[in-house]
């Protein structure tokens, strides 16, 4: 009797431990705010890494990013304050962005939200300009480039039945 108890008792606590390992995360964190003007990149985004890879390779982008940062910026009409996660390649003349969004703790992450906003793609000669903005909440590539700055913008994210963008993101990359 005491074993069957301990074994049904054991089953109890390993099936507890899986679903509780199993549970549904609401963001992948690349960042953290620290202060009022310090963003550390997390050491560990390659999920983002293979997701911008991604939309690179669908549009038919055959670059490699070399650098990543998160940058605090101000949407120039509205004047809200947002986030990027920002890919640079191509010796600056190409970056790609995406949407990222703080939690309570200050933690800054790619969120389902992130994911179903499109991401942009901005490319040209110069390396110091066409550049991610916002405008009325939608992304442009600044014009403070002499050369030609071409635009993409795209939406690569999956859902199924059984999970958020943001969990599909996560099971993918």
């Amino acid at each position: 009797m005491i074993k069957k108890i301990t074994c049904c008792l054991a089953l109890a606590i390993s099936l507890m431990l899986l679903m509780s390992s199993c549970a549904e995360k609401t963001a992948y964190p690349v960042g953290k705010l620290q202060g009022a003007n310090t963003i550390l990149v997390n050491d560990d985004i390659s999920k983002a890494k293979k997701y911008f890879d991604f939309v690179l390779k669908n549009a038919k982008i055959a670059k490699s990013l070399t650098d990543f940062s998160i940058l605090q910026k101000e949407d120039l009409e509205t004047r809200e304050v947002y986030y990027m996660l920002l890919g640079t390649g191509d010796g600056g003349r190409l970056k790609i962005a995406l949407r990222v969004f703080p939690d309570e703790s200050q933690q800054l992450g790619i969120t389902s939200e992130s994911l179903k906003m499109p991401s942009i793609i901005c490319q040209s000669d110069c390396a110091a300009g066409c550049a991610p903005e916002r405008k009325e909440d939608t992304w442009i590539c600044s014009d403070d480039c002499k050369s030609d700055c071409r635009k993409t913008e795209t939406i690569s994210y999956e859902e199924n039945n059984y999970t958020s963008p943001v969990q599909a993101f996560l099971e993918k990359y």
